[in-house]
């Protein structure tokens, strides 16, 4: 599939998603997707492990992607607006959970980049602070213009 994409078009990256049941939980089937000539990896989805800055599944990933010596990103990741400290979703969004959520996504950011990611993408920008949106004056908008480069 990439060399039919390379072929028709040289000039843009490819990059086949983040595999999910289909690279298991195999070092070795997940390099089989991720090698070859895709250029880069989307490591990992997360939205599950809100306490965990690298669950233990990415750090393998990781791992992986090093040893190939290929880009990697984090390609989705959501924390609810009414987050506690202890990771779970309350039913209630107020300036605490935002300020826990945008503490969570810190630690996230800053251990994912130690890791050698090269990008971290926070989903969902939205009117206002709710689910997984992050709204306006949000504590994780401040969060995040800490890792602009």
């Amino acid at each position: 599939m990439v060399s039919v994409i390379k072929f028709v078009d040289p000039h843009h990256l490819i990059d086949l998603g983040t595999p999910g049941g289909c690279a298991g939980h195999n070092q070795i089937d997940y390099q089989t997707i991720v090698g070859g000539s895709v250029d880069l990896a989307d490591v990992w989805h997360d939205y599950r492990n809100v306490t965990t800055a690298l669950p233990w599944m990415m750090r393998q990933r990781v791992q992986v992607l090093r040893g190939l010596h290929k880009p990697f990103f984090v390609g989705e990741s959501g924390i609810c607006a009414d987050v506690a400290a202890s990771g779970t979703c309350t039913g209630i969004v107020s300036v605490r959970s935002l300020v826990e959520r945008a503490s969570f996504f810190d630690a996230k950011l800053s251990a994912g980049l130690r890791a050698g990611l090269s990008g971290y993408i926070i989903w969902n920008k939205g009117s206002r602070s709710a689910q997984d949106d992050v709204g306006p004056g949000d504590p994780t908008e401040s969060t995040l213009s800490k890792y602009v480069l």
